[in-house]
């Protein structure tokens, strides 16, 4: 089985597992983040919660890419310096919704 990819933002490395995958799809779905599937206090639950949580933050588009649509294979996705950000560090939500529908 492959290595998970992860998700570097600022000093925290995020793997993207399959429920980090699945919380982060379920937020596109609009699913609450009240509706995580996963047994409190368990790993898969906090991976579902990151998912969802970094997805709302739009930190899956980098590098011309929808890194939920990556194959797994242990990838360290940096953090792109081409994806503009505020001063608060947070990508920009008007480029974000260009970008996810330029890769749609």
């Amino acid at each position: 089985m492959a290595k998970p990819n992860q998700l570097v933002i600022g000093d925290t490395i995020y793997s993207m597992t399959p429920a980090y995958i699945e919380g982060a799809r379920a937020l596109r779905r609009d699913v609450s983040y009240h509706c995580n599937p996963y047994r409190s206090g368990s790993q898969r639950e906090d991976d579902w919660n990151y998912g969802h949580e970094n997805e709302g933050a739009h930190e899956h588009l980098r590098f011309d890419k929808d890194l939920l649509n990556e194959a797994p294979a242990g990838i360290e996705f940096t953090e792109d310096p081409n994806v503009p950000r505020d001063h608060l560090y947070e990508v920009d939500f008007e480029w974000a919704h260009q970008q996810a529908a330029a890769l749609a």
